[in-house]
């Protein structure tokens, strides 16, 4: 399941059983972060020159902001710790996943790309490579200041709504396991 939840945006309907339970949580998720009107206040802050990816900022603002945030979510868990973990364990079951996630997960892993979310510079690199992956995306470029620049306030909109989503993603969690929709 946490394959599929980390590489969803990367995979279009692939894979099977946790692979694919991993992505429809992925899926929920977005779904209920975009229609949250926190999320719409955070999504307001890039109203102007990024309006149009305003979405994709406030994932990666809110990103920004668990990771800064790390301890007060997950005290028991070192970020770092987390991260290697969860990568290790499914780069270890890598023969289950579709080829496209398995290269994507070892690019994170190598390249450290989740250790790097609590640094805005980090936040810079996924935009560059989501602009590399869709060229329509290259107006994302520089986005990453226009976080730095409104992080309190995207700080304080994320610790309001984090502890809805955490609640969100266990009532998906549970009806999956229970066996749910494959596909919700």
């Amino acid at each position: 399941m946490v394959a599929g939840n980390l590489v969803a945006d990367y995979c279009r309907g692939e894979g099977e059983g946790e692979f694919r339970t991993g992505v429809t949580l992925h899926r929920e998720i977005d779904s209920f972060t975009d229609s949250h009107p926190l999320v719409a206040d955070a999504r307001a802050l890039f109203a102007d020159r990024y309006r149009r990816f305003g979405g994709v900022l406030a994932d990666l603002a809110f990103d920004h902001c668990r990771s800064l945030g790390w301890s007060q979510w997950e005290p028991a868990t070192s970020l770092a710790t987390f991260v290697d973990s969860r990568l290790d364990s499914v780069l270890g079951a890598a023969v289950e996943l579709p080829e496209q996630a398995r290269l994507i997960i070892g690019r994170m892993r190598h390249e450290g790309w989740l250790h790097r979310y609590s640094e805005i510079g980090g936040i810079g690199e996924s935009i560059g490579r989501i602009a590399a992956r869709r060229p329509v995306a290259r107006g994302l470029l520089g986005g990453e200041r226009l976080i730095a620049e409104n992080l309190d306030c995207l700080l304080e909109i994320f610790d309001s709504f984090y502890p809805e989503l955490i609640l969100r993603a266990h009532a998906v969690i549970e009806d999956l396991q229970a066996g749910g929709r494959d596909e919700m």
